[in-house]
This record gives structure tokens, sequence and C-alpha cells, in this order.
């Protein structure tokens, strides 16, 4: 139909300015993919293109896919709350490039601009959106991996009571689409730290936290949230963060 036919000819123009106009090309190949495991997508946004890429096109590349999740998002729930599943289809396909793509491009950033990325997905994470549909998964949780690892150790340490405090998939209303694929961002800044534990924390959320998280490992024979908070919990107890109550 004329919509393939379009985005046929939008990649293939993509491809011809790769070279003498690669902004432009970079734009057109955003615009148009709708998955992120697409052999186009891979060919311009793999680790060696964007390690390549000067630091005012990643701005630029930056800007620009967020401004595409500012536009799209609200357009996907829309499409998913009227059930509109051609809609839905579409702004989905084009949310989880985007995604992928800020995923990618975090490699190339520092200091404030990583922490607004945290925050954008830690957003994310609540979104009804993000958890209604199993497209978006696999790339919130490459934007979490890869975020992580851009942060600095002291950065991550900072942010373990927001992490802690989120809740689990399938806990009270926190309903997801696939909770065994559900990513938490506590464990994976977890692995981020290795094996040196944080000190014992002050903040009183994570007493509030330890205690619900040992109420749903404890009150449920479902597999979620029980498995998730029994994971988080391990963390804690390698860190020899528990108190003997905890532990009992």
């Amino acid at each position: 139909d004329l919509h393939d036919l379009a985005k046929s000819l939008l990649l293939r123009a993509a491809e011809w300015l790769a070279e003498p106009a690669p902004d432009l090309a970079l734009g057109m190949i955003l615009r148009v993919c709708d998955y992120e495991k697409a052999e186009i997508f891979e060919e311009f946004f793999n680790r060696s293109r964007i390690a390549q890429l000067a630091n005012s096109q990643v701005e630029a590349l930056v800007e620009r896919v967020v401004r595409a999740l500012d536009h799209g998002i609200p357009k996907a729930a829309a499409a998913m709350t009227e059930e509109d599943n051609a809609r839905a289809t579409y702004w989905v396909g084009r949310t989880r490039v985007a995604v992928e793509l800020l995923s990618r491009l975090v490699l190339r950033l520092d200091g404030e601009r990583v922490e607004r990325v945290l925050d954008r997905a830690l957003g994310f994470y609540h979104l009804p959106l993000f958890r209604q549909h199993h497209w978006l998964i696999e790339p919130l949780h490459n934007l979490f991996s890869r975020t992580l690892k851009t942060l600095d150790p002291a950065r991550i340490r900072e942010h373990l009571t927001r992490f802690l405090v989120l809740p689990l998939p399938e806990e009270g209303d926190f309903h997801v689409d696939s909770p065994s694929r559900w990513p938490d961002p506590f464990r994976m800044a977890a692995g981020s730290l290795g094996d040196t534990s944080p000190g014992l924390p002050t903040e009183p959320e994570w007493d509030r936290a330890i205690d619900r998280l040992i109420a749903a490992a404890s009150s449920t024979p479902s597999p979620h949230p029980r498995w998730p908070a029994i994971r988080r919990l391990e963390v804690l107890l390698h860190w020899a963060i528990l108190t003997e109550r905890q532990t009992a």
C-alpha cells in the first residue's frame, strides 16, 4: 500500500544519504523504523556507528528521540485505551524504537544528561503503556541496563532508595504484561556495584520497603510478586543490610 511504499522510499533515501548527510539519514531511519531489531536499524545504530558520531550529532539525536517519545507515548496510550489495534501497533512500534535508540545513545552521555535519562526511565517504569505492552519491556530493560552502566557508582548508590521502593510486578495493582521479563532496576544497580556493600542506609524508606518485600515474599504462593521480592531480599542479605528481625 501507499504507507509501505513511502516507508520503502524513505529507507532507500536514508541509505543514499548515509555518507553525505548522516544527520538527515539518521532522522529518516528513526522516523520510519518500527522494530528495533530490524536490519536497517542495526546497520545505522549499532555500537560502532554510535561511537563514531560527533558529540553534536549525539546531542541532536537525543533531542529528536526525546521529542519522538513525548509525542508518541500519549498517542500509543490513547490508541491502546481506544482498542484501535492498527494505530496502537504503529505508535507502540515507534515508541519501542525510540526507547531502544535512547538506550544506545546514553552510552555517549555523561553527568546530568545521564541522570535525566534515568529519571525518564523511572517514569516509563510506572506508565501503564509500558506495563501493558510486551513490545516495550526489552527496550525498557536495555534503557535501565545501559544507563546504569554509564552512571558513576557513587551516583548509583544515591539512587538505591528510589530503586528499592519501586513496585514489584503483580504487587497490588501493579500489573504487567509479562512479569517474568519485567526489569528490576534495583537488582541491575546491585549488579553494577558488584560485591561492595553500599553501607547501612539511614533513610526510613528502607525499613518500610524491606518490610514490604518480606510481606510479598511470604504472603502468597504466586511466583509474582513472590520471586522478585525474594531476589531483592537476597541482594540485601548479601550486603548484610537486613536486621535480625528481618531475617528471623
